[in-house]
Formats: C-alpha cells, structure tokens, sequence
C-alpha cells in the first residue's frame, strides 16, 4: 500500500520535473493528469488547449479548469466536466469552478441553468443579467437554498422564489428580503423545514407561540431564539429539553428550578444538569437520574452528592471517566474504582461486538 501510494506521489512530481520535450509530448501528459489534474499547469501551452487533454484533468480534479487555455475554459464539455467533478469530489462545500469560465459562458443562460440544477451555489459566478433571472434563480435555489443570498434584491423580495429556497433549507431565511423575514408563512415554512431558522426571522415571531412549539419540537437548542417570555413558559420547555435536553440552557430563571422540566431534560441528556438551578444540583432524584443517563453529569452534582456512594457508583458504572468528579475520598474507594473498571470492560465488549 505504502509502495503504491508512493508512485502515486511519483507520478504526480513527474511532469513538474520533466523536460520542455516530455510536457509537451501529449502521452506523457495524459497519463500525469490522470492521477493529478492540476498537473495540467505543467503541461505545454498547446497541451493545456488539447480538449482530450484538459477532459482528463478536469475529471479528475474540476480545479485543473483554472490552468486550461482561455478557449478551453469556454468550452460548455470541459466547463460541466469541471463543476460536476468538483461537485463529486467536495460534496456540500460552495461551488467555485465556474469563477474561471469564460465570460461568455457564466452569461450563457441555458449553460448555467445546466450548472445551478446541479450545484446551486455556481450562480455566484453567473453574470449579473443571470443572477437577476427568475428562471436561473429558481433552478439554483431548488438545489441549494441558500444560493439565493447571491441572487439579486428584485429575486430575493419575491415570494415564489423565498419559498422554494427555504423549503430547500430554512436557513435560506437569512437572504430573503427583510419584507419576506416578515412574512408570517415564510417563516412558518422555514422553521418547519430547519428550527434554527427562527434566528434569521424578525423577533416579533420569536414571541409567536405557533412558530416557536413547531421550532423547539424539530430541534430544542432553537429555544435559544425565543422570546424571553416563551422561555418562560412550561409547556415549551417540556416540549424543548424533550428533543434536547440542554435547551434547559435557554430556559428562564423559574423553570431552571422546576422540578417536572429538569427531570425531562435530565432524563434526555444527562449533562444538561448543569443548566439545573443549584437547589436541584443538590436533589438527589434529579441527580441519579442525570447520571444514569451520563455518568459525566456528576460533575454538575452539589459537592454533597458527590460524596453520596450511591450516586458516584451509579455514575462511574454508566461511565468510567465520572471518577474524576467525585469526592476525594472516594475516587480511592475499591468498589467505585471496580465500578469503572466494569464499565470500561461493557464498553469494550460492545464494540467488539
């Protein structure tokens, strides 16, 4: 393995060390660039015109584009082989092979539909007139959302096209027109597709008790951006830390004390205990049941439960790094230290099954 990847590397230095001879010599080319596409930079001039050539760079690295010839980054073949390779290769990171097409290309409208209905975020580097198209537009948001953040103003003011981005992916709620973030159903349509869209909508609905129970529902950390009178109200932070239990984090001074919230939270994630209020850091009830869901919640445990044999013994049996947390005089204790022993050895025999 070790030998292959090695000649691999070879092959890679090969043409950039090669003679003026050998970089024009259009067999050796081709064999270079198919193990390295960005080889092609080393490659004579005529060869970095050579369609054949610049397809096998292209294909395998869509950033080779860059070193093509000006005619063969205006080549509609080369151009697609370049975004739709780049595409494979770093799925969910922004397009950006479309930057080094031609001029002609990037204001072709029927090329950059058949770019941004693959890889929406291309039509950044669609011409200004493209950007402004509604059926360009469209096309690139319905594959990514948020590629309407580059789309212009007149686009992102339109309704047809807010909703196709947002129920593409709710965080597209941050490019709409402050109009649209105003927009009740917008809003709706966007929480419902991504809770944390709530974030981007105007506060007036981070108080609208509908949007924010369909929010903390799909996603509790989304209560962070209600209102601080939702924050204070029960039935939306059972529904919260019952999706995720350190939403308890958001939630007002008076339910960090309640004892029907924290257990929920507590019950789904131990560690949210730390978000508990002090008297309930020091419930024994609310604590075993914090660290039977995670040892490591012994840590947020008042420093009287962290003497409680019980309590440490239930932690370090579910995780054997809750030794560190507890008291002195037992993280020396015999059976503690059995009891973490133990839970290390389930560990090991569940992943080796």
């Amino acid at each position: 393995m070790q030998d292959a990847k090695s000649n691999l590397q070879q092959q890679k230095e090969a043409l950039h060390r090669a003679s003026k001879e050998d970089r024009n010599n259009k067999e050796i080319v081709l064999a270079a660039v198919k193990v390295d596409g960005r080889a092609l930079e080393h490659a004579s001039k005529p060869l970095r015109g050579d369609k054949e050539v610049v397809m096998a760079a292209v294909s395998q690295e869509g950033a080779a584009l860059e070193m093509a010839s000006e005619e063969m980054r205006g080549d509609r073949d080369v151009v697609l082989t370049s975004v739709l390779n780049s595409k494979r290769a770093r799925l969910g990171v922004l397009g950006s092979q479309l930057q080094h097409a031609s001029e002609a290309l990037r204001s072709d409208k029927d090329f950059i539909l058949s770019v941004v209905k693959e890889v929406g975020c291309e039509l950044r580097y669609a011409s200004e007139a493209l950007r402004d198209d509604t059926d360009v537009v469209m096309a690139a948001v319905k594959e990514t959302g948020p590629a309407l953040s580059v789309a212009s103003e007149r686009l992102r003011d339109d309704r047809d096209v807010a909703m196709a981005a947002i129920e593409q992916n709710g965080r597209a709620l941050a490019n709409v027109s402050e109009r649209l973030q105003n927009n009740r159903e917008i809003v709706l349509a966007a929480v419902n597709e991504t809770a944390y869209a709530l974030q981007y909508s105007n506060l007036d609905f981070s108080n609208d008790r509908e949007i924010v129970k369909i929010a903390v529902k799909n996603s509790g950390g989304s209560l962070e951006y209600a209102s601080d009178q939702l924050r204070n109200d029960k039935e939306i932070l059972l529904l919260a830390v019952t999706q995720h239990g350190t939403a308890l984090e958001f939630c007002s001074d008076a339910l960090s004390r309640d004892m029907d919230v924290v257990m929920t939270a507590v019950q789904q994630n131990g560690v949210a205990l730390e978000f508990a209020a002090e008297c309930l850091r020091g419930e024994r009830q609310v604590v075993m049941m914090a660290v039977k869901q995670d040892g490591d919640a012994l840590e947020y445990a008042s420093d009287g439960l962290k003497a409680d044999r019980s309590i440490v013994t239930a932690a370090c049996e579910q995780k054997a790094s809750a030794l560190q947390h507890a008291a002195k005089d037992l993280r020396n204790d015999r059976r503690i230290m059995m009891s973490s022993v133990w839970s290390i050895y389930d560990g090991i025999g569940y992943l080796a099954t």
